[in-house]
């Protein structure tokens, strides 16, 4: 691994946004989340940032990381904020590896990103894909302990992959789910599948995947007559929440910093925060790594940054942030909301 190093007492942070990709809407707050935190930032640090900009693809954002470590020595950043997507996000951070430059990610999803670092430089600060089960089992065993467990699922291969997990660490909590049924997707009901859960007496009903599928079955329950916690993942919960029946109780996990969509109908008490999960993150990124560049006391390279990361929890516009030596924040990764009153409100304790 190369070494980038500092150009006297600055610290230059590239900053790569998303633009143009209907997968990051809020892409281009990663620039604007820098400048403000470089602006608020306090301590006499001097600080540089390099705007680029890509399209969420890996050949586009492979070709951006490229061009950054190719600058001159005296130009080149020490560090990087972005990529958001999971496929620019890997791609890149194979470059910034090789060339000793850290790399934050403030919304790659996908474990692989840090699962398979070639060298320890490259961070995220968005939720693993792969803490849902977990999420899911920890929720069910600290609020819902002694109710009978149903896993229902379509049968593709990451929603498998996923019910696979959460069983297995249901198990871990002493849980045995009471039924495991896969269904057909696209169908316009599911009653063979409702009648199964019915006669298994399934108390709690987790769909992790499939937001169209989630809202029938809530519908066929309704049909039935039958009331059930059903707790489903970020994804269902976009669609799920307006169409549940009154009768049916609904749990959605979101990721950390992430806030469900607001209903048409919901009331306006809870006001809308004033920047998106995207802002918050990339300018938490900045502010990590400022804090790690006070703690190297000016020894920009990767290995003082990288150190301070793992070691130090830096105070952020997110709360206190550190990081395992895997590059992943060590943070709660998925917080429980409850649609209740015509809205997504936060489980109560």
């Amino acid at each position: 691994m190369a070494h980038a190093q500092a150009t006297g007492s600055r610290l230059t942070i590239a900053v790569v946004a998303t633009v143009g990709s209907p997968h990051q809407p809020h892409g281009a707050d990663v620039i604007a989340a820098a400048r403000e935190a470089v602006r608020t930032h306090k301590g006499g640090l001097s600080i540089r940032l390099i705007e680029r900009t890509e399209d969420c693809t890996a050949e586009v954002a492979e070709a951006v990381a490229k061009a950054l470590v190719a600058l001159p020595e005296s130009e080149r950043p020490q560090a990087v904020v972005g990529h958001l997507c999971s496929p620019a996000a890997i791609a890149a951070a194979r470059i910034y590896a090789e060339a000793g430059i850290v790399m934050i990610s403030p919304g790659a999803r996908h474990p692989r990103l840090t699962d398979a670092r070639r060298a320890p430089v490259v961070f995220r600060l968005a939720a693993r894909d792969d803490r849902l089960p977990h999420a899911f089992a920890s929720l069910i065993a600290t609020r819902f302990a002694g109710r009978r467990v149903a896993l229902v699922h379509e049968r593709a291969v990451q929603a498998r992959a996923i019910v696979d997990a959460t069983e297995a660490q249901l198990r871990q909590h002493g849980i045995r789910p009471v039924l495991r049924e896969a269904y057909v997707h696209g169908e316009r009901a599911y009653y063979a599948t409702i009648d199964r859960l019915i006669t298994a007496d399934a108390e709690v009903m987790v769909v992790p995947t499939q937001p169209v599928e989630t809202r029938v079955l809530l519908s066929n329950l309704a049909a039935r007559g039958r009331r059930m916690t059903v707790i489903v993942g970020d994804i269902v919960a976009a669609v799920a929440g307006e169409a549940a029946p009154g009768d049916q109780r609904l749990i959605a996990l979101f990721p950390w910093l992430e806030r469900p969509p607001v209903s048409a109908g919901a009331s306006k008490t809870a006001p809308a925060p004033a920047n998106s999960p995207t802002w918050t993150r990339s300018h938490a990124a900045v502010e990590v790594l400022v804090h790690a560049a006070r703690r190297a006391g000016g020894e920009f390279t990767a290995e003082a940054l990288v150190r301070a990361l793992e070691t130090e929890l830096a105070p952020t516009i997110a709360g206190p942030i550190r990081f395992d030596t895997r590059g992943d924040p060590l943070v709660p990764a998925y917080a429980p909301w409850e649609w209740r009153d015509g809205q997504w409100q936060p489980l109560a304790p």
